[in-house]
């Protein structure tokens, strides 16, 4: 039985459904409590007789405990969900009892509205019904509660589980999300590749919600577009216009994507008395404007039912007229609530019911709980957050006489994860006995003092919001525990591509695929170390190892590793980047060591720059976990077409392979930081990365870095790592001295005091890639 005493935190809606599906009636009693006003008041605008408004409501949430217990409903919009199940009970109702009202006053029903333009509306609105469908769920729900059934912030909070400065906040970023998305809606689908990025983002960029580098962007192409161009300057009157066309109506044409997930479907059942509601609230204006608004709103009915809808306000001093003859009734829309094989037999929980819920036993354990992100979760790219569990007490008493017995294990732990809109968590195992599907995570009791961590990977979109994830921790021996992370998603940062505990070691290596040529009668001694060069002092060309084994591509740039493997490989991820344009599919071919040719790997990720300082540069990569499993190690060998890379004086092109492997011994926190970060001369860049203070290993990937220029700096926790001369073309597996002209790929070893990354550059310029740490094991 999941706790929500009183002594607990006050629970939100998604949390309550979570727990009813796990089958605690306790907490659908808390939504019962919550949501039965607003269902009776919307049953009285339908129903005249007190014992059928009861009726109504107390069916509905019966219909309603059922689906949830069956795993279907909703996730967190409860309300508008019962206000559906309400209404579709009434039609069903209407529809059986063959009832007609007769009347020779036509006025009755047909008071008329002022003529507007269907066909202009009907597209408006339904601009707006998909705009609003894009929202996350949470973003959708703020909305609907704060702008139709017009409630506080502060009234809000608790049934959302933020603050009411939280929901206020949230509100406003989903009412300006809703506008960019409104604006985007007036864009063609399927734009040229060449107006593909700008396109996808004009909208935000004409509301101003761009970020400065990505608004440049922008620009720069509407200035080399004409059509981009006039599409900008349209959108531009559309957003000068968007008030008149938002006011009053904007979440009423959104209700069915809100209740249905579309703008028809279930929008039928509620338009009726959205319509009425909406108008009502604007009777206090103007004679004319409260017109227009009933206009409006009578189009956009046409475009959520598919049909016309008559809009019938009578003045403040006429009584409401009796509900409309079945003839006139919509017909019921798509069904929102499955009904259930047999009538429930769990009646709806009344008042007294809920005052009697249980409270937690006062032998239940604690637990503390802490949410992080494992480096940084940033827009557009996967990352990791790790969940840490301990169980506060102790173990039993040691040593002569009696010791006090051990505080019972938890019992199941389940955790029910809240995301940030547009952050999904993967399913599957997460580490410790942990295992994950849809928002839920769920492991076996956690005995006395004990500690477990489960890293859970997500996916996170181009357009999620920078909401801080939230953990709810149940179990049936333990008082519930919730976190929240101490930051949300970033539009920048290292995140993590691989994390875990495990006792892991860590090997990394590669090698130069551009080199100074064969021609020049000091290339030889440069690359051998013997003589003080860089990339800038040669016009770099295709390197090609003479002893690199056959069946790579003619005229392919190859290069050779000797990376060593200690154990059971975790997981491998293979990275190649230099000067040029990004390829349209960029491929390098790997070669295992102990295998008898050259596997092609395909790009997962790409990421580019440019700068003064590095012209145009990228970095594809890719993990080879399945392909580098049962490697023993030796001499790993890759190669890249010719014209993946562009040479010339200051060009560079080179690849590194980052291994984690079981190695055996104490458990440690390893995690891998994806990342390509340009560090121009005089520039400084910071991330936060994950692991604890102690003897640390640090797999450095870098680009562009020459030995002869100091001044580039890596410091974790403060801690220097590789001196001053971080990036200086030195890579593991590679001979004594060799230089790499460009490629930094080695193992470092460090002390740091915080998990914090800081770049810096004074004289060279470099490009920081991928970071690998491997540190002990949090506490």
């Amino acid at each position: 039985m999941t706790d929500f005493s009183a002594d607990s935190a006050e629970p939100s809606d998604a949390e309550l459904i979570a727990a009813v599906r796990d089958g605690d009636t306790a907490a659908y009693a808390l939504l019962y409590r919550g949501h039965v006003e607003a269902a009776r008041r919307m049953t009285r605008t339908l129903v005249r007789d007190p014992a059928d408004v009861e009726d109504l409501v107390a069916e509905a949430f019966a219909k309603l405990l059922a689906t949830l217990e069956e795993g279907g409903g909703p996730e967190s919009a409860f309300r508008p969900y019962l206000l559906t199940t309400i209404r579709r009970l009434f039609y069903d109702r209407t529809r059986k009892a063959r009832r007609e009202s007769v009347t020779d006053d036509p006025e009755a029903h047909d008071p008329g509205v002022p003529f507007v333009d269907t066909a202009v509306q009907g597209m408006e609105y339904s601009f707006v019904a998909r705009a609003f469908a894009r929202l996350p769920e949470h973003w959708q729900t703020v909305l609907w509660h704060t702008e139709v059934e017009g409630e506080a912030p502060a009234d809000l909070a608790p049934m959302m589980g933020l603050t009411p400065n939280g929901v206020a906040a949230m509100a406003y970023r989903a009412r300006e999300r809703l506008r960019q998305n409104y604006l985007q809606e007036h864009i063609a689908a399927d734009p040229a590749d060449e107006c593909r990025w700008s396109i996808e983002r004009l909208g935000t960029h004409v509301r101003g919600g761009l970020s400065r580098r990505d608004s440049r962007r922008v620009e720069d192409h509407l200035d080399e577009c004409r059509r981009c161009h006039l599409l900008f300057v349209e959108l531009g009157e559309v957003n000068a216009g968007m008030r008149e066309v938002l006011a009053g109506a904007l979440l009423a044409a959104s209700a069915g994507a809100y209740l249905g997930g579309s703008a028809g479907g279930s929008a039928g059942v509620v338009v009726s008395g959205l319509i009425r509601r909406l108008v009502r609230r604007r009777s206090v204006q103007a004679g004319a404007g409260g017109a227009v608004v009933a206009a409006a709103v009578a189009a956009l009915a046409m475009v959520l039912t598919g049909q016309p809808t008559p809009v019938a306000e009578p003045p403040a001093a006429r009584p409401v007229a009796p509900p409309p003859p079945v003839a006139s009734v919509p017909p019921p829309p798509v069904v929102v609530v499955p009904p259930p094989s047999a009538p429930p037999s769990v009646a709806p929980p009344s008042p007294s019911a809920v005052a009697a819920e249980p409270t937690p036993s006062p032998t239940a354990v604690t637990m503390e709980a802490r949410l992080e992100p494992v480096g940084t979760l940033v827009r557009g790219r996967p990352g990791v957050l790790a969940l840490t569990v301990v169980h506060s007490g102790q173990p039993g008493g040691v040593g002569g006489g009696l010791a006090p017995p051990a505080p019972p294990d938890t019992g199941p732990l389940t955790a029910q994860v809240t995301l940030p809109g547009g952050v999904m968590l993967r399913a599957g195992p997460a580490g410790d006995g942990w295992t994950c599907a849809a928002a839920r995570c769920t492991r076996s009791a956690l005995d006395a003092g004990g500690t477990t961590r489960a890293y859970l990977p997500v996916t996170v979109s181009d357009t999620a919001t920078d909401d801080a994830p939230r953990v709810r921790l149940t179990a049936p021996r333990a008082r519930t525990v919730a976190a929240t992370a101490p930051a949300g998603v970033r539009a920048s940062g290292l995140p993590a591509a691989f994390a875990g505990t495990a006792p892991a070691a860590l090997a990394v290596g590669g090698n130069s695929l551009l080199s100074c040529g064969d021609t020049s009668r000091t290339c030889p001694d440069a690359r051998s170390g013997q003589r003080e060069a860089d990339n800038g002092d040669y016009h770099m060309t295709r390197y090609a190892d003479q002893q690199a084994p056959a069946g790579y591509p003619y005229g392919a740039a190859v290069s050779g590793a000797a990376i060593p493997v200690r154990g059971k490989v975790l997981w491998a991820g293979l990275y190649w980047s230099g000067t040029g344009p990004r390829p349209n599919e960029p491929v390098a071919r790997l070669r295992v060591p102990g295998t008898g040719g050259y596997v092609p790997v395909a790009a997962t990720r790409v990421d580019t720059a440019s700068g003064d300082d590095f012209g145009a540069v990228y970095q594809a990569s890719a993990e080879v976990t399945a392909l580098a499993r049962g490697s023993r190690g030796g001499t790993w060998w890759v190669a890249v077409e010719r014209e993946a890379f562009k040479g010339g004086y200051n060009a560079y092109a080179g690849w590194a392979l980052i291994l984690v492997a079981d190695a055996g011994g104490p458990q440690r926190t390893v995690a891998v930081f994806d990342g390509f970060t340009p560090l121009s001369r005089g520039d400084s860049y910071s991330s936060p990365l994950w692991g604890a203070p102690g003897a640390a290993s640090v797999g450095l990937v870098a680009w562009e870095g020459d030995r002869t220029l100091a001044g580039d700096r890596l410091l974790i926790g403060g801690t220097p790592v590789g001196g001053d001369n971080a990036a200086s073309s030195r890579s593991d597996g590679t001979p004594p001295g060799w230089h790499t002209l460009g490629t930094d790929a080695r193992t470092l070893s460090t002390r740091p005091r915080s998990p914090t990354l800081t770049a810096t550059s004074t004289k060279d310029a470099w490009l920081l890639g991928p970071v690998a740490l491997i540190s002990p094991a949090p506490t």
